[in-house]
């Protein structure tokens, strides 16, 4: 059973009840825009966690609790991406069952509490079993990043990047 009749079945075995749920069927480019929340620029604190064994739901709705608009995205993974072996690309994260985005929105004066929260939250999920960490999520604070991101292949990736890049031209502070 596929499409929203499908969602709402899987969602229903859920042990939480969300505050709210909006399903909705949009091409790519409408879901960007629908995901972007507005066409005007937005700052945010984000980190991920990743999800590889079940972890109990109504432990991650309680890490949530209390963090006013944070929003924890859980992108479920299998499919297509396990079709791929964990060694064979940067990301390791193949046999994972999801992703946990732990999104804040912040302003200038806010971006302090905002990270605080975040890491909080990443802290909690790390401890609940989601350790790993989606790269695209970069996050400054994310103490295990090496192995969270990159597990196994960050050796492999260590050594790429002093091949093609020996100078550091394409290094930032959490690249492998």
């Amino acid at each position: 059973m596929g499409g929203s009749a499908g969602l709402t079945s899987a969602l229903s075995g859920l042990s939480v009840t969300p505050s709210s749920r909006t399903m909705k069927t949009l091409g790519y480019g409408a879901a960007m825009n629908y995901f972007s929340g507005s066409s005007e620029r937005q700052t945010f604190v984000a980190s991920s966690r990743i999800i590889t064994d079940p972890v109990d739901g109504g432990k991650i709705a309680d890490l949530a609790s209390g963090h006013k608009g944070m929003d924890l995205l859980i992108d479920g993974l299998g499919g297509a991406v396990g079709d791929i072996a964990p060694a064979d690309t940067a990301f390791p994260h193949r046999k994972a069952l999801a992703s946990i985005q732990v999104y804040a929105p912040a302003t200038a004066s806010s971006q302090e509490s905002a990270r605080k929260s975040v890491s909080t939250v990443v802290a909690g999920l790390a401890d609940a079993g989601a350790r790993g960490g989606y790269v695209n999520y970069i996050d400054p604070d994310l103490p295990d990043w090496k192995s969270a991101y990159y597990g196994d292949n960050a050796a492999r990736l260590d050594q790429v990047a002093k091949k093609y890049d020996p100078n550091g031209v394409f290094k930032f502070a959490q690249s492998a």
